[in-house]
C-alpha cells in the first residue's frame, strides 16, 4: 500500500498536470453552511471539482478563512471513498512530509501559515475524467466589536460557478435585534465601499423562525466569477445593564459578559507617532489624516497629547491638555508640521512617554483611564536597539499598568516586538496595512478602544466552578461595544445554575455586584436543516473553553521572553490542540491517501479514458510522476541552491563570474563526470553602478561515454543536434537525454541515480538578449566522496543549525556548522533566513556568504 500525503497549504515541489495548454478544472459546486450558536461559529465549506480532461490534472483547492478560526475538520472524497484528515504536532507531521518526499511520493500537509493566517490550500492530482470533494470546516468566536457580531464568509472561487449556495443560521441567547446583511463586500481592502449601512444583499433571503433565530440564504443572481465578502452582523437584546448569559452544558460552561447603559470613563490618552524616515511620503499622509478624524472624536471630558519620535523625541505640549476645539486646532496645526526623517528610538520614545503618563496620573484621580496608542512603520534602529531591553525598560517604567497599544504600520515593522510590549503592557497589537485605506484602518481602531466603560474588572465563581480551569477573567479595561467570555469547568456536570460576582470601576464609581444565573441550553428552535449533529451542539460549551484556552496559551508564548516557559506553553498548546483536532499554529493536519495499486495516476488516468477518447499525447518527462524537489542547482544571474543532509531547508549563496567564465558545477573524477557552465552577460542591473547581471549561457556534459552541449538555441548529443520545440528522446550506454518539445526543459540521465534537468528562459527582464539556462541536480544517488564544483562540493557535507534566533517576524538567523569527515572540513557560518526560487516556487532558505567557507 502506497501512502500519499496531500498538500494542503504550501506545496513548492512538483505536482504538475499533463500539458501546458490544458482546460483548468471546473468547480461545479460551492456550498457554504454556517451554523452560529451563542456567537460560536462553525463553517463548513464543501466544493465539488471535476477534471474534465482526458489526462490526470492538478487540482487546487483554496480557502480564505477569518484569521482567528481554527480548522476542525477536513476531507476529500474521491470515486466514494473519504480521505478525512488527522491533526498532529507540527513537527511530527513535518518529518512525515519529508519522509514522503524524499521517497518520490507527493507530500503535504495542513497547517497554518504564521506570517499569513488566513489562507489555506491543498493539490491534489485528479485522474482524467474525475471529480473530486473537498470539505473543510472551521470554528471560531465571534467577536463583539463597536457593539456588533460580525460572521464573514469569503467567496472567491477564481471561475464561473453555476451552483453556489451560502446558508447561515444563528440561534441566540435573546432576541436578535439587529440584523444587517449588507451586500458583498471587495476582497480588495482599497476598494472604499460608499453603500449604506442599512443596504441589504439583494441576492440574501433572511427568515426568522422566532425571535432568537435567524435564517439567512444567499443564492447569487449573477454566475459569473465571483470575488466578495459575505458579511452577517448582528446583536442581541441588552436592556440589563449588567448583563450575563451563561451557557452550561456536559461539564462545561460559557459566561458572556456586555453592560448596557454605561457611561464612558473620561481617557487620558497619549498618541506617540514615528515619524523616521521611513514614515516620509503617503505613510506620514495618512497618519496626519487618521488625526484629524480622531481628534474631531475626542469628547469633553478628554484630555490628550501628542508625541512625534525619530531620533529624537518631540512633545506638542508638555502635560496632557483639555479637549477643546482651540487644542484640537493648535493639535492639528503642529500635527501636520511634521516631517519624516533620522532613526527609529522605539525605547527613548516609549520611555518618555510612560514618564509623562506616570506624572499624570500621580496628579490624577482614580476616575480617568489613561492610554496610550504606539504607532511605528519599523524595527528599533536607533538608541538601545534589542527587544529585550527595550521590554525589560518599558515593564520597568510602567508601574502604573498604563495600556499600551502597539499598531504595527506596513510591512517593515517588527510587528514581534510589538506583540510583546502591548501583550506585557495589558494591550493588544494590531496591524495596519500599507494600502490607500490606512487613515480609516487607524481610525476604525481608534473607534475600537476610544471608550473604556469599565475598568479592573475582575469575575469571581463559586460553588460548582472549578476556578482552576477558568479562562482569563481579568480585564484591564472593558471597551464599549465589545463584550468578555469566560469559559471553564463545572464539578457538577450537571449544574443549571452558576453564582458569579464581578467588581471593577465605572464612571460612576465602584462596583461589586454578585447574581446567580439560570444557564441556558442551546436547541433546534426553529431549524430546518442542520450542519451540527445533537453531539455537535452538546459539544460547544467544550469547544469554546479549549478554543480560548488555546487562543490565551498562544499569546502568552508570544509575550514570554522565557524558554522554558515557552516551551511549557507549547506543550500545553499543541496537547489541546490534538485533543480538540485544531490546526493552530502548533499543529499541522497531514491527510493520508492510500492506493491499492502501485501506479501513478498516469496509469489511472490512461485506463479511465481508454474507450472513450483518443490517447492522450504524453507528458513531457518532467512531468510525468510526482517528483523531490532538486537537490540542488543554480537559478538565475546565477545563484544556487543545495539541500544539505541534516538540514530542513536548504542553504542558498551567489557565486560571482564574469561573462566568459567557465564555471565548473559539478566535478566527480572517480565517476569521470563534468558539469560545467558558460557564463553569458545580461541586459541590465538592478544599480545604476553595477556591472550588468550574468548569467549560464550554455551547459556541458561530459562522462566517459557522452559529451552533451546544451544552450538556448539549440541541444547536441554526442555529435547529433536536437531541437528544443520538438520532442526528443535519445539514449546511449545507460545514458539519456529527454527533450520535452516544449522549448523549456531537458533531461539528462547518466545513470538511474544521477538525473540533471536543464530549463530554458528566454524572457527575462535583465536576462541574456538570447536567454540562459537553469541547471538543476534533481537525483545524486551514487557520486563518490571527491566530488566537487560550485553545487558538487556540497553534496557530501552534513549540516548542523545551531543558535537560531528570530530578529523579528520578517528575519531569522542562526549558525550553520558545516562537515566533510573526508577531508576534516568543518566550519561555522553565519547564515539568515531566504527566499529563493526554487524549480517551480519561491522556497525559505538560508543565505550563506560563500566567502565565509574558506575553499
Amino acid at each position: 500500500m502506497m501512502k500519499l500525503y496531500l498538500s494542503i497549504l504550501f506545496l513548492f515541489y512538483l505536482m504538475n498536470a499533463k500539458g501546458v495548454n490544458s482546460e483548468p478544472p471546473d468547480i461545479l459546486r460551492l456550498h457554504i453552511q454556517s451554523d452560529i450558536r451563542m456567537r460560536f461559529a462553525t463553517t463548513q465549506i464543501t466544493s465539488l471539482v471535476a477534471n474534465n480532461n482526458n489526462y490526470s490534472q492538478e487540482v487546487t483547492f483554496n480557502v480564505n478563512l477569518p484569521e482567528e478560526a481554527f480548522i476542525s475538520s477536513f476531507k476529500m472524497v474521491i470515486d466514494d471513498v473519504e480521505y478525512p484528515g488527522e491533526v498532529k504536532e507540527k513537527e511530527q507531521a513535518k518529518k512525515a512530509y519529508e519522509k514522503a518526499k524524499r521517497k518520490g511520493q507527493s507530500a503535504g500537509h495542513v497547517a497554518k501559515k504564521p506570517r499569513d493566517t488566513n489562507k489555506f490550500k491543498i493539490n491534489i492530482n485528479v485522474a482524467a475524467l474525475r471529480n473530486v470533494t473537498f470539505e473543510v470546516r472551521y470554528q471560531e468566536l465571534l467577536r463583539r466589536k463597536l457593539g456588533l457580531y460580525e460572521h464573514s464568509i469569503y467567496v472567491n472561487p477564481g471561475q464561473p460557478v453555476e451552483d453556489v449556495k451560502i446558508q447561515v443560521y444563528i440561534e441566540e441567547s435573546k432576541e436578535i435585534r439587529i440584523l444587517r446583511v449588507p451586500p458583498l463586500r471587495s476582497t480588495d481592502p482599497t476598494f472604499t465601499d460608499a453603500t449604506p449601512e442599512s443596504t441589504t444583499n439583494p441576492d440574501a433571503t433572511i427568515s426568522r423562525p422566532s425571535i432568537k433565530t435567524a435564517e439567512i440564504t444567499y443564492v447569487p443572481s449573477d454566475t459569473g466569477t465571483l470575488d466578495g465578502i459575505f458579511e452577517i452582523k448582528y446583536d442581541i437584546d441588552r436592556r440589563k445593564q449588567f448583563n450575563g448569559d451563561i451557557l452550561a452544558v456536559n461539564g462545561y460552561f460559557v459566561h458572556f459578559f456586555a453592560p448596557a447603559d454605561l457611561e464612558p470613563i473620561p481617557k487620558d490618552i497619549l498618541f506617540i507617532l514615528d515619524t523616521s524616515g521611513s514614515m516620509s511620503g503617503r505613510k506620514i499622509a495618512q497618519v496626519i489624516q487618521a488625526m484629524i478624524f480622531i481628534m474631531h472624536d475626542l469628547v469633553e471630558g478628554d484630555r490628550f497629547n501628542i508625541m512625534d519620535f525619530d531620533d529624537q523625541i518631540i512633545f506638542w505640549k508638555p502635560t496632557l491638555q483639555p479637549w477643546n476645539p482651540e487644542n484640537v486646532k493648535d493639535s492639528l496645526k503642529w500635527v501636520r508640521q511634521r516631517r519624516a526623517s533620522g532613526g527609529t528610538n522605539i525605547n527613548h520614545a516609549l520611555l518618555d512617554g510612560l514618564d509623562l503618563m506616570s506624572t499624570i496620573s500621580n496628579i490624577t484621580s482614580e476616575d480617568r483611564s489613561p492610554v496610550i496608542v504606539f504607532l511605528t512603520d519599523g524595527a528599533a534602529s536607533s538608541g538601545v536597539t534589542r527587544s529585550t531591553d527595550i521590554l525589560r525598560n518599558v515593564a520597568e517604567a510602567n508601574e502604573k499598568t498604563i495600556p499600551v497599544f502597539s499598531l504595527s504600520f506596513g510591512a517593515d515593522a517588527d510587528f514581534t516586538l510589538l506583540q510583546k510590549i502591548s501583550l506585557q503592557n495589558y494591550a493588544v497589537a494590531r496591524r495596519i496595512y500599507e494600502a490607500s485605506d490606512s487613515a480609516i484602518q487607524l481610525k476604525n481602531f481608534y473607534n475600537e478602544i476610544s471608550a473604556a466603560l469599565m475598568t479592573d474588572v475582575k469575575f469571581k465563581y463559586f460553588g460548582n466552578v472549578d476556578n482552576d480551569t477558568l479562562t482569563n477573567n481579568e480585564f484591564h479595561r472593558y471597551f464599549n461595544g465589545t463584550e468578555a467570555v469566560i469559559a471553564g469547568k463545572l464539578t457538577d456536570k450537571d449544574a443549571s445554575r452558576i453564582t458569579w460576582n464581578i467588581i471593577g470601576s465605572t464612571s460612576s464609581g465602584g462596583i461589586d455586584i454578585g447574581e446567580t444565573t439560570e444557564a441556558l441550553q442551546l436547541s433546534d428552535e426553529g431549524k430546518r436543516e442542520s450542519l451540527l449533529s445533537d453531539e455537535d451542539i452538546k459539544s460547544i460549551p467544550e469547544k469554546l473553553w479549549a478554543y480560548l484556552t488555546i487562543k490565551q496559551i498562544l499569546d502568552q508564548m508570544t509575550a514570554s521572553d522565557n524558554q522554558t516557559e515557552k516551551d511549557e506553553l507549547k506543550n500545553r498548546a499543541i496537547e489541546l490542540s490534538l485533543k480538540y483536532k485544531f490546526v493552530t499554529p502548533v499543529t499541522s493536519m497531514i491527510v493520508v491517501k492510500p492506493d491499492k495499486k502501485e501506479n501513478t495516476d498516469e496509469d489511472a488516468a490512461e485506463e479511465a479514458s481508454r474507450d472513450r477518447h483518443p490517447p492522450a499525447r504524453p507528458a513531457p518527462v518532467y512531468k510525468r510522476v510526482n517528483r523531490p524537489p532538486p537537490r540542488g542547482g543554480s537559478y538565475g544571474d546565477p545563484h544556487f541552491l543545495v539541500k544539505l543532509k541534516n538540514v530542513t531547508y536548504p542553504i542558498c549563496y551567489k557565486m560571482p563570474a564574469k561573462p566568459g567564465e567557465l564555471m565548473t558545477l559539478i566535478y566527480d573524477p572517480v565517476l569521470q563526470i563534468n558539469v560545467t557552465g558558460k557564463i553569458r552577460e545580461g541586459t541590465g542591473s538592478y544599480k545604476p553602478d553595477r556591472p550588468n547581471r550574468t548569467y549560464i549561457g550554455k551547459v556541458y556534459i561530459k562522462t566517459a561515454n557522452i559529451e552533451i552541449m546544451i544552450a538556448t538555441h539549440q541541444i547536441v548529443f554526442n555529435g547529433k543536434r536536437l531541437i528544443w520545440k520538438n520532442e526528443s528522446d535519445i539514449a546511449f550506454n545507460g545514458a539519456s537525454c529527454e527533450v520535452n518539445g516544449k522549448g523549456t526543459f531537458v533531461e539528462v540521465k547518466i545513470n538511474p541515480g544521477l538525473t540533471f534537468l536543464i530549463r530554458r528562459n528566454l524572457h527575462a527582464r535583465m536576462g541574456p538578449k538570447y536567454g540562459y539556462l537553469d541547471f538543476f541536480l534533481m537525483t545524486d544517488d551514487g557520486f563518490s566522496p571527491e566530488v566537487s564544483g560550485v553545487v558538487g562540493r556540497f553534496i557530501p557535507m552534513t549540516g548542523h543549525l545551531m543558535k537560531e534566533h528570530k530578529i523579528s517576524e520578517f528575519k531569522t538567523e542562526a549558525r550553520l556548522k558545516l562537515t566533510e569527515p573526508r577531508i576534516h572540513y568543518k566550519r561555522a557560518v553565519h547564515v539568515v533566513m531566504h527566499k529563493i526560487q526554487d524549480l517551480m516556487f519561491k522556497i525559505p532558505c538560508w543565505k550563506i556568504d560563500i566567502d565565509k567557507l574558506g575553499f
